[in-house]
């Protein structure tokens, strides 16, 4: 097989994965589940992150410059903060406010 039909393969196989369904928290402390969000959106794009992550933190301006620029054509982004404390997640989420942002952990 060439590289090109190997490329599509396993983006062919990709499609059909399934994925684990966590729990997870709301800022306000509602326990949502993944599956409340996968499958409602064009694309979804998941970025897992933390506030003590300097390259996760970094990547924020990037990932809301792109959400902004096409959140018209379906393209939801659901922020996961790996934080375990509430108030390091909050002044981190604060810096992108304009897309969805859970915490995995209570």
């Amino acid at each position: 097989m060439g590289k090109k039909k190997d490329e599509e393969e396993q983006r062919r196989h990709m499609q059909q994965e399934k994925f684990i369904d966590i729990e997870l928290i709301t800022p306000e402390g509602e326990r949502k589940w993944l599956s409340e969000y996968v499958g409602h959106s064009k694309f979804l794009f998941i970025d897992f992150w933390a506030s003590w992550c300097g390259p996760c933190i970094a990547d924020i301006p990037k990932i809301k410059q792109v959400y902004e620029k096409y959140k018209d054509k379906g393209l939801e982004v659901l922020s996961i903060s790996m934080d375990y404390s509430n108030k390091s997640w909050t002044i981190a989420m604060d810096k992108a406010v304009s897309y969805t942002h859970l915490r995995a952990h209570e």
